[in-house]
Parts: C-alpha cells; structure tokens; sequence
C-alpha cells in the first residue's frame, strides 16, 4: 500500500460488490485533516481496514435508514495512512457531491462558534479490519 495515493479495495480485491459486515461507525461532523488524524491513531498497527465514507449534508434531516450519498468506493487505511491525503480526497468528494446533486450550503469561518455541530455538514465511516495479505 502507498502512503501517496488511495488505496482502492478493487485493486486488491478484484470485486465489483464489497459488504461490510458488523463494522464499526464514526463520525465527523466537520471532516478536516485532524478528524482523520485522531481517526488513523486509533487503529491498530500492522491491520488493514477498509472504509466506506458516507456523507451527510444535513445532520437534522439525517434519518438512518433513509436515502445516504456514498462518496466513493471503498478504500483501505492503515494507522499509517496520510491524513492529508485522505481529507484531500474526501472534501474533494464532498465537493463533487454536492455539485452533482446541487446541495446548496455556505459555513463562514467566522460563524464556527455559532453553528451547532447538527447544522454543518459530516461524514459517517463505516470501517472493519480486513486481511487481504
């Protein structure tokens, strides 16, 4: 695995369908570098994990078992995983995301302190260790 790209899972696993069965949650609600560093501290050194990212525009309107926009396809992570990257990556996706389906939404920096964390936007990560070596 590279530090200085996305690991997509397809590329060890030649699968078009992937389920994660019993995996574990978090979530952000303002994904930036930091969320993704603490996330990748977290995990165990020397496993894999494969990740979904889902992401949420609207934290009062998200219903569990509604509608969900995945931002892309499953990757791997390891604890030594570039954050940088993977922020890159996903905020790119949001971007996308956003464009594509015309989800309007603005946060100032000098409004942060004033947002509850339900009115900002977030991501949900679905992840499980996974052994592909």
């Amino acid at each position: 695995m590279s530090r200085n790209k996305i690991n997509f899972l397809r590329d060890f696993i030649p699968n078009d369908f992937f389920f994660i069965k019993d995996p574990l949650i978090k979530i952000f609600h303002i994904p930036d570098f930091l969320e993704w560093q603490l996330f990748l501290n977290e995990l165990s050194e020397s496993k894999f994990y494969v990740i979904e990212v889902e992401f949420v525009p609207n934290w009062d309107l998200y219903d569990e078992d509604g509608p969900t926009i995945k931002l892309c396809k499953p990757f791997l992570v390891t604890k030594f995983s570039n954050p940088s990257l993977i922020s890159d990556f996903i905020m790119s996706k949001i971007k996308d995301s956003c464009y594509t389906f015309d989800l309007n939404f603005e946060i100032k920096v000098e409004d942060m302190n004033k947002i509850k964390p339900t009115e900002v936007p977030g991501i949900i990560i679905i992840y499980k260790e996974i052994t592909i070596f």
